[in-house]
């Protein structure tokens, strides 16, 4: 799940989460994504936001939900491959 520039509401967020996901689901918010100043900080619905007090993000950041955070069993999307064909395939 994503989630735009909610971080102001994190606790609430967090809180309509936990029933769903559990308390250990993984949980990342990225500030200022794709910026040149980008940060992040992942954790846990338990621990996320004493985590992005400390980071002192405000607004623009993106909040991503899931176990697939949590997964390093995937690599690199083909999309960014050097052969990869960018063109209208039917």
């Amino acid at each position: 799940m994503a989630i735009h520039l909610g971080v102001n509401h994190l606790e609430k967020i967090v809180a309509e989460l936990l029933p769903h996901y559990g308390a250990d689901c993984p949980i990342a918010v990225v500030h200022r994504a794709t910026w040149p100043d980008q940060d992040w900080v992942v954790g846990t619905l338990t621990d996320i936001a004493a985590k992005v007090t400390a980071k002192g993000f405000r607004r623009t950041a993106l909040i991503v939900v899931g176990r697939v955070l949590a997964s390093d069993s995937f690599g690199e999307s083909s999309l960014y491959r050097a052969g990869h064909a960018h063109l209208y395939r039917p």
